[in-house]
Formats: structure tokens, C-alpha cells, sequence
């Protein structure tokens, strides 16, 4: 018997509680992880080294966000290792989800019209935690 399909506010409260999400690439199973230790950076005293600075400056990149959310967690599913890869389907279906009723975020970094990078994750209050 296959469990309940995880909903948007099991994950919201997971996140609040230091949990997220993993699929098993190997069985596309959903598992629960809370790590002992998570980074925290303060943006209010984040370094910004000179060379990245510099690249910023140079307009060869611009930025959006919420514009291709699908498309960048698409990308970062692909993996070289599929056997290491968490993202599975139902984990792009549930973040998909998130990002509908406004809990997950993404951030696209264009180059020459082209998607060149992103990031995605989910916001709660002041707190993002990208994936």
C-alpha cells in the first residue's frame, strides 16, 4: 500500500521543524532527513569576494526570479551520477507544488538569453533554504 502523497503543508511544517524532503533515486521513495548541523549565512554580513563582484558589475549576467522555476529545478535534477540523484519526480512534483501556493522560490541567472544557472528552495518568514 502506497502512503499518502506528501502534501505542501507537511513540507512547510518539516521545514519548520529543520526537516526536508529526499527521494531515493534508486526506489523514488520519499524520505525525511534532519541533519544535525545546517549552514546559516547572514546576508547582512556576507562578503561578496572582488572578482564575483567584478562579474556582477559586468552586465554579462542578469538575474530573475520566479520566472522559470520548472525549468530550474528540471536542471538541477540532471545529474552525471543518476544513482546520487535526490531529485526524482515526485520531489519536482511536490516543490512544483510549493511554488504554487507561493512557498518555493527559484532564482535564474541568464547569460545572452540563455539559463545559465539557478537555485530554488523555500521560503518561510526571513529564512531561505535553498536546495
Amino acid at each position: 500500500m502506497r502512503p499518502d502523497p506528501i502534501t505542501p503543508e507537511l513540507v512547510e511544517l518539516a521545514y519548520c521543524n529543520g526537516a526536508f524532503p529526499m527521494g531515493d533515486p534508486e526506489t523514488g521513495e520519499i524520505h525525511w532527513y534532519q541533519p544535525e548541523l545546517r549552514t546559516l549565512i547572514n546576508l547582512e554580513n556576507f562578503h561578496v569576494p572582488r572578482r564575483l563582484a567584478k562579474t556582477l558589475r559586468s552586465g554579462r549576467f542578469s538575474f530573475t526570479v520566479n520566472r522559470e522555476f520548472e525549468q530550474v529545478i528540471g536542471h538541477c535534477a540532471r545529474s552525471d551520477q543518476p544513482e546520487e540523484a535526490w531529485i526524482t519526480a515526485e520531489i519536482i512534483d511536490l516543490y512544483t507544488r510549493l511554488h504554487r501556493v507561493g512557498l518555493a522560490h527559484s532564482v535564474e541567472v541568464w547569460r545572452e538569453g540563455n539559463l545559465a544557472g539557478g537555485l530554488y528552495g523555500v521560503a518561510l518568514g526571513a529564512a531561505f533554504m535553498g536546495e
